[in-house]
């Protein structure tokens, strides 16, 4: 909150000590109770021996009138004091001022003005009272104090305290009232004191604006026992603090000195350019210069400043007909959260969620995360930790870790990632999203499954009738893919290494595989197997053929008047079954009409049983 070197620190200390011990001495006029009115009065104390030549202190008035019940009118008053080796302290000015010899207190409705000698401390105001019983200064009206150092007021300390910036450096603090209790402690060599500033209190210095309803300054205590330097700071009643450029509210806010930690509790939120947050409580620490909230952490970023991509991975339509990013936000909510200045880290119960407007573009949630940024408030990676779920309409990403890069929006998924797409999901030892191609590659021990219809169809049968038993197509079987890796496209795949096929009618292994899933009704669509392609088809009577090839090319496309549902076989095909074995060139099987078709000599090995063929063979 306020910015202090232990050296800084002894400054304030001796500042307020010095004019409390300068106040002490004026009651050596209860001495002079027998004056009569005299000017240009002088009086001056000397140190106790071996000092006793060195002047202590001198008060000095251009008149001093005597009044009833022991009291003295001093005007234009002028306190000053030295150390025991000649070095002026403090000197303390006040037009005019009450000095009381019988309760020892000096009182004025008019100014005070107080300063150290060096010039790095000042006090100023309006209306003031000195009582040496308890050692106490209250200051009424206007207060001003003015602590030098390597501090400059802010443009937002300027324009909400209504003061002008000041002439020279260092920190300033105003308020209505100001109060100072200062307690020795003989015994153990210590002091001790309590600064407390009342009534619209400003606090002006580098990269530091605050105001509150209250502050109070725990002045440093000196001795052998406790170490000397500035303790703490506490601000309290609506306290509004920026500090670098952060801004912050609650209701209270304490400094150490000695760890450099700002603590805002009370309701306490924060504003950085355009991003926001609360918690339970924030804390700002000088030293890294960082700043964290604990408990019910919230965080709120703004879409323009995270890219075209966003926080969050995003594929497909919702990525290109999002709303503009004006209207985009980005929420986290966590147990805590810490920020630096390129980087930031979320722990525990960490959710994040993305709209445009009030539609939700994607969530996610995970123990941990660390952001890095370009710059203040552009994420440059995301990284998320242990139960990763990422979510985006049907689409659902599951694993141990992931890493997003923002810039070029990449996403890689380990530790056993899944991934999920209405009916069809898998997995593999590593997923990865590239949101600008729109693609998914997923990366050893890569499995896939899916709705059986999409890896092929029925025989066409009439409107409204139903698929027949063990057709594998009622809507509730579901194919599997196998394969050392495969990418994900919205319409198509690519299968590579090892690839096998489990299907409800159908077996297959292959070197490669090509897919185009299904569009609109009426498109084509294809299934490609290429490299040693081996496939086993069983049909609705539970027939099966066996297959050899190097490719394997199927095709399905249906329209209101014809169903076509072909496979063509290249590269020595061989086809076998119960009771036969086929072989050509090229050869087509029609599996809508059962029939298999061949162009020039083909031959066949076995002899088929009447009415036991599989398929319909084709003629010379």
């Amino acid at each position: 909150m306020i910015s202090r070197t232990r050296a800084e620190g002894r400054g304030w200390r001796r500042a307020i000590y010095v004019l409390v011990l300068a106040l002490a001495q004026v009651p050596g006029l209860g001495h002079a109770q027998k004056l009569v009115e005299a000017n240009a009065v002088k009086f001056p104390e000397y140190y106790e021996p071996p000092h006793q030549t060195q002047l202590k202190s001198l008060l000095e008035g251009a008149k001093v009138q005597p009044q009833p019940d022991g009291l003295y009118l001093v005007t234009e008053a002028k306190l000053q004091t030295w150390s025991t080796n000649g070095e002026r302290q403090m000197v303390v000015e006040a037009p005019e001022c009450v000095h009381d010899s019988v309760r020892r207190s000096i009182n004025s409705p008019g100014k005070l003005r107080a300063q150290t000698a060096d010039g790095k401390f000042s006090i100023e105001g309006e209306g003031f009272s000195w009582r040496q019983t308890n050692c106490s200064l209250f200051i009424s009206n206007r207060v001003h104090t003015v602590t030098h150092s390597a501090l400059r007021a802010t443009r937002a300390a300027t324009e909400r305290t209504n003061k002008s910036p000041p002439a020279t450096k260092g920190l300033e603090i105003f308020s209505d009232r100001f109060e100072f209790q200062y307690t020795p402690d003989p015994g153990l060599g210590t002091n001790s004191g309590l600064a407390i500033y009342r009534g619209d209190v400003g606090v002006v210095g580098t990269n530091l604006a605050l105001t509150s309803g209250l502050l109070k300054v725990e002045v440093p205590t000196s001795g052998p026992q406790r170490p000397s330097g500035l303790q703490s700071i506490t601000a309290e009643q609506n306290v509004i603090m920026d500090y670098e450029d952060v801004q912050a509210t609650g209701e209270r806010a304490t400094y150490s000195a000695e760890t450099g930690r700002a603590t805002i509790t009370g309701h306490p939120a924060w504003r950085a350019e355009q991003a926001q947050g609360s918690g339970d409580e924030l804390v700002i620490e000088r030293a890294d210069k960082s700043f964290r909230a604990d408990g019910h952490a919230y965080l709120k970023m703004p879409g323009q400043t995270l890219g075209a991509s966003g926080l969050l991975p995003r594929q497909g339509r919702a990525a290109t007909n999002s709303l503009p990013a004006t209207n985009q936000w980005v929420e986290v909510r966590s147990d805590s959260y810490q920020r630096w200045t390129n980087s930031a880290v979320f722990r525990d119960g960490v959710v994040v969620t993305e709209r445009a407007g009030d539609e939700l573009k994607g969530k996610m949630s995970c123990s941990r995360m660390m952001l890095t940024f370009v710059r203040t408030n552009e994420p440059q990676q995301m990284v998320a930790e242990d139960k990763v779920v990422i979510e985006q309409a049907e689409q659902r990403l599951m694993g141990g870790k992931a890493v997003y890069t923002v810039t070029n929006g990449v996403l890689d998924l380990t530790g056993n990632p899944q991934w999920r797409a209405g009916l069809r999901e898998g997995k593999g030892d590593l997923l990865r999203v590239n949101v600008q191609q729109d693609e998914m590659l997923v990366r050893g021990n890569a499995t896939m499954r899916l709705p059986a219809d999409e890896l092929g169809q029925a025989p066409a049968r009439g409107p409204g009738a139903a698929p027949p038993p063990g057709s594998g197509f009622g809507g509730d079987e579901f194919a599997e893919i196998f394969a050392d890796e495969y990418s994900l496209k919205p319409e198509s795949a690519l299968f590579r290494g090892q690839v096998r096929v489990d299907h409800p009618r159908m077996r297959c292994t292959c070197g490669e595989m090509t897919g185009q899933f299904p569009t609109a009704t009426g498109k084509a669509r294809h299934l490609l197997m290429e490299q040693a392609v081996v496939f086993d088809l069983t049909d609705e009577r539970g027939q099966k053929v066996h297959g050899l090839c190097e490719k394997a090319l199927y095709t399905y496309a249906a329209s209101a008047a014809t169903t076509n549902n072909m496979v063509e076989l290249t590269g020595n095909p061989i086809l076998e079954t119960a009771d036969a074995t086929f072989q050509n060139r090229v050869i087509v099987l029609d599996r809508a009409r059962n029939k298999l078709m061949a162009q020039g000599n083909y031959r066949v090995y076995g002899r088929a049983a009447a009415g036991t063929n599989v398929f319909s063979l084709p003629k010379r």
